[in-house]
């Protein structure tokens, strides 16, 4: 299970980044760096959503 900490850092990044923040704001918010959060929102993104993928900006 994921710590809930990094949880609610990985909901405010999808969130960000479906309003279109780029990548590196986002990181700057969520005091992730951007190879994780790619990493982690592939994760979030398969595990919730199934076959759908989080929009490209």
């Amino acid at each position: 299970m994921r710590d809930i900490y990094l949880q609610s850092k990985l909901e405010m990044a999808k969130t960000l980044h479906t309003y279109g923040v780029e990548l590196s704001c986002i990181s700057v918010a969520t005091g992730l760096t951007q190879s994780k959060l790619v990493n982690e929102l592939k994760i979030a993104d398969d595990s919730e959503f199934g076959k759908h993928k989080i929009k490209k900006y």
